[in-house]
């Protein structure tokens, strides 16, 4: 695999390199920021690291995957589904060679150590910390050998999961969107479209980004909101159902 071959990507996302002692092919192999990439495609970029290419006929079945999946909530079966269609895509099947471990904290950010723990109790091969930055925490703190790829973490260096975006080190790699830089042109996008709005929600989830990156994100949204005339309104969002309190208010 070349992990230089482009997939799309979010406009200000990261990838950074994949790292891991026992998934050295992929720690070697340096993920630039100028080619999208999926997380799918890191995955199995570690895996065939740990198994080689996904072997047929017999030897197949006797390389089984196993994938630790830690999230927040398990209100999002679409993402886990589409999750697995990436894996799927890259021939790697639940019931054939795969199997995946997901673990839902609940909306509680206090049980992440504890669910981590397991899965590295479970022998995993990869944990994905699918849970912003409390879950990549919660997953490098309890094991420093197996890959952790974490996703949507707000500053992977400032949160110390990892030492710098184009050498991460360690165990720990994945996806981070960091554009704090970008709410005001947001902001001065949706008031040109919207002509004469006055009063904008912004939705925010607490905990999901490191708190320095989380307090000048919301600082930076209050200024713009500020200097283009129109009044912020914060809402939290910490599950899908808090989506609807917008709309009430």
């Amino acid at each position: 695999m070349n992990a230089n071959n482009a997939f799309d990507r979010p406009a200000g996302s990261h990838s950074l390199g994949a790292a891991g002692q026992r998934g050295r092919s992929a720690s070697r192999t340096k993920l630039k920021e100028v080619g999208p990439i999926r997380l799918t495609f890191i995955i199995a970029l570690v895996l065939g690291g740990l198994f080689g290419a996904v072997a047929v006929g017999a030897q197949e079945a006797a390389k089984v995957a196993r994938i630790g999946y830690l999230v927040l909530s398990s209100d999002a079966p679409r993402l886990r589904e589409a999750f697995r269609q990436g894996l799927r895509a890259l021939g790697y099947v639940e019931g054939r060679n795969l199997v995946i471990e997901i673990r839902s904290a609940d909306g509680k950010h206090e049980r992440y150590p504890a669910l981590a723990a397991e899965l590295v109790a479970l022998k995993v091969d990869v944990i994905v910390a699918a849970g912003g930055t409390p879950a990549a925490l919660a997953a490098k703190q309890a094991t420093a050998t197996l890959p952790i790829l974490f996703t949507n973490v707000g500053d992977p260096v400032t949160s110390g999961l990892v030492t710098s975006l184009a050498r991460p080190g360690g165990n720990v790699t994945g996806l981070s969107v960091v554009a704090p830089e970008l709410i005001s042109k947001r902001i001065e996008l949706l008031t040109q479209a919207v002509p004469g709005v006055s009063r904008i929600a912004l939705l925010w989830q607490p905990g999901a980004l490191e708190e320095r990156t989380e307090k000048d994100r919301l600082q930076r949204a209050e200024v713009a909101g500020r200097t283009l005339g129109g009044r912020l309104q914060f809402v939290e969002a910490r599950r899908p159902k808090d989506l609807d309190r917008p709309s009430r208010t």
